[in-house]
């Protein structure tokens, strides 16, 4: 596949099918691949990632929704499937663990945190509920319940050193931050109550906050005390964005996966944009966080 190269300044489209739902970009530096998912078309998609662009894809189809796909090592991911977590091989055989998600929930936005382990969050396919969950996959396999009043539990993160969280409520507006200092999970309270719906976030080296606004078609930057930072706005028209990540060699550019759900009744047809499902790319002057591995333990 040929390859849009990525420009400094405003953001570059990146030559990918156009997907229904593109959503969780990650980087792996070890092998210097993207990945990213569809979420309603249930497939991982990874291809080399540099300063020039994005080489061929792989892609493995799951035959169901994903709602996240962490790399691991041997081309392996770790997904959240729609009740399940699993580990997806690059035959595309998944080992499943029992069904953990709220019965009518799925999961959601993932990633892994500096202790290693699993957080993961549910949301209501159809509808929005009050009873979702943050829920968190510990080192001895048990499960460690975070949240379980959040509507649509979204994007997730962590500052530098690790001392804070942050997870979104998509449904409430709203992002919230608590005490993490050595992986102890504090008392949750309001970082911001957003002009918009947030979706995927990420956090830079300077404790900056890069959140997807949904609905305004842009990704805004917040410092680590809570204050929108209106000058380093990433403005998408045309594209929902759905999820961003710090990735290439250096971790300075901001990838932006975009696109729409299917809505029960086909409402969706009406409000998807014709760029949707576009995966982008953007120079931000800033450096990402690397991720920590998952500390690998039989699925529960």
């Amino acid at each position: 596949m040929s390859t849009t190269v990525i420009s400094a300044g405003g953001p570059a489209l990146l030559e990918t099918p156009r997907y229904v739902l593109g959503e969780g970009p990650a980087f792996d530096a070890a092998t210097g691949r993207l990945s990213w998912i569809d979420i309603e078309e249930g497939l991982v998609l990874a291809a080399p990632f540099s300063h020039v662009g994005l080489g061929p894809i792989r892609t493995l189809e799951l035959g169901g929704v994903v709602g996240c796909a962490l790399p691991l090592s041997g081309g392996r991911f770790l997904v959240a499937l729609e009740s399940w977590i699993g580990v997806l091989h690059p035959s595309g055989r998944i080992e499943k663990s029992t069904p953990l998600g709220p019965a009518g929930s799925r999961f959601n936005d993932g990633k892994i945190d500096p202790q290693g382990r699993l957080v993961v969050g549910t949301l209501r396919r159809w509808s929005v509920a009050e009873d979702q969950r943050l829920i968190r996959l510990e080192s001895d396999g048990s499960i460690a319940v975070l949240d379980d009043d959040l509507h649509q539990s979204n994007g997730l993160g962590w500052s530098p050193d690790g001392s804070v969280f942050y997870n979104a409520d998509t449904h409430l507006g709203r992002i919230y931050r608590r005490s993490y200092v050595d992986g102890v999970a504090g008392r949750r309270s309001t970082f911001a109550d957003l002009d918009g719906v947030p979706d995927g976030l990420t956090v830079d080296t300077d404790g900056n906050l890069w959140i997807t606004i949904f609905d305004r078609e842009r990704v805004d930057c917040y410092a680590p005390d809570g204050t929108r930072q209106a000058h380093r706005t990433v403005e998408l028209p045309g594209y929902h964005p759905a999820s961003v990540e710090f990735a290439g060699p250096r971790r300075d550019r901001l990838v932006v996966t975009s696109g729409y759900p299917r809505l029960d009744g086909g409402a969706d047809s009406a409000l998807r944009t014709e760029l949707d499902g576009g995966l982008l790319t953007v120079e931000v002057g800033a450096t990402g966080v690397a991720p920590t591995s998952w500390a690998e333990i039989p699925l529960p």
